[in-house]
């Protein structure tokens, strides 16, 4: 558990010194007007391209603000008025099909002498832009250079076009519901020793409320409530009457997450502790001796690890949840187990001490879907 959580926090303060090297926006416009401004010089025309992989809202600021501190530098800058009808007509689009040839056929048709042309894709921390300068008449690239832009609030409302993104704000609430595969196993309360028996663990359904707050640009605390509704094993082959146990439970989390990817949607990785706490008595059913129901007492820990992908989606955004589970240790009965046999006068009363047996340790892999808001 210590070499997790130190290996998490090494990892974390890696990725944010990555971060560290990016530039502002505002600092990535300027730069590149420097860089090809000094090519181009005030003669030459210059027509700049949409970029490949970024959104429609990034790449209207992007060629606004790039032509605007192009012309402040005595750039001659095309205008781009018809550029959509061309695009059309060359069956271009700005997602996944640029190429050079097709963006100096763009060119030509704008008549520009030069032409600024690239693509956008994601690292861990920024927003990693490629821009290339190109002779339309020899079709060579004159300069090339990237730049990592970082994930400001800046940078999202440009990529959103201004609008509340996923993880923009500091507090967001939501509910997500699923189930789990479970490979939980008994515990030797409920077995004996030197058995191995048959266990067959059935689907259980969960439901959580969540809150999370955002501590870092990418880095942020969340907990939740969970409820697991009827956790369920069969155990049989060993010697005794195939046992079947029914109980829910709620579990409390306390997560840290770190984003890895925010653009188009938002993926975080994410892991921490929960404590488990019983809701329900179990039920116990003993094939041909009957059922009963005794009360669960005490709490255990556990921690969880996984990964949460979110998009926006109308007011707030939708979620989806894969994590794996894994208590600690076992929640006990407090109680006797009580169950007639047989029927009338001939009925006897079956009578088993369970006081302070433990049940299972809890494994798991918990599959969720949900919704969350902004605030």
């Amino acid at each position: 558990m210590k070499k997790l959580i130190l290996l998490l926090l090494i990892s974390i303060m890696l990725l944010t010194s990555l971060s560290a090297k990016a530039v502002s926006y505002d600092e990535f416009i300027a730069d590149a007007a420097d860089l090809f401004s000094a090519y181009i010089g005030k003669k030459t025309s210059v027509f700049v391209m949409p970029l490949d992989g970024a959104t429609d809202q990034f790449n209207t600021e992007f060629v606004g603000d790039l032509c605007n501190a192009l012309i402040n530098r005595d750039c001659i800058v095309l205008d781009r008025q018809n550029t959509e009808a061309i695009i059309e007509e060359l069956k271009f689009q700005t997602s996944g099909l640029v190429d050079d040839k097709k963006a100096v056929s763009i060119g030509h048709m704008m008549g520009a002498e030069l032409l600024i042309t690239g693509s956008v894709s994601n690292t861990v921390s920024s927003y990693e832009i490629e821009l290339r300068l190109i002779d339309i008449e020899t079709t060579l690239v004159r300069r090339i250079s990237e730049w990592n832009i970082k994930y400001d609030s800046n940078l999202k409302n440009i990529i959103t076009g201004g609008a509340s993104g996923v993880g923009s704000q500091k507090i967001s609430i939501g509910l997500r519901a699923g189930g789990m595969y479970s490979f939980s196993t008994p515990h030797e309360d409920m077995v004996g020793t030197g058995v191995n028996p048959v266990v067959k663990n059935n689907p259980l359904f969960n439901a959580s409320a969540f809150v999370n707050y955002k501590l870092l640009d990418q880095l942020k605390i969340q907990t939740e409530v969970m409820l697991s509704l009827n956790n369920s094993m069969n155990i049989s082959g060993m010697g005794t009457p195939d046992t079947t146990i029914t109980y829910s439970t709620l579990e409390v989390p306390l997560l840290i997450s770190y984003a890895v990817v925010r653009h188009p949607v938002v993926a975080e990785i994410y892991g921490g502790a929960y404590i488990s706490l019983p809701v329900s008595d179990i039920d116990i059913q003993m094939k041909s001796i009957g059922k009963g129901s005794v009360k669960l007492t005490g709490t255990t820990l556990g921690i969880t690890a996984g990964i949460c992908v979110s998009k926006s989606m109308g007011p707030g955004y939708i979620i989806a949840d894969v994590r794996y589970i894994n208590d600690f240790d076992s929640l006990k009965i407090d109680g006797k187990f009580e169950s007639k046999v047989g029927t009338g006068e001939s009925a006897t009363t079956v009578v088993v001490d369970l006081k302070g047996k433990k049940i299972c340790t809890r494994r798991g892999v918990l599959a969720t879907v949900g919704y969350a808001f902004s605030l």
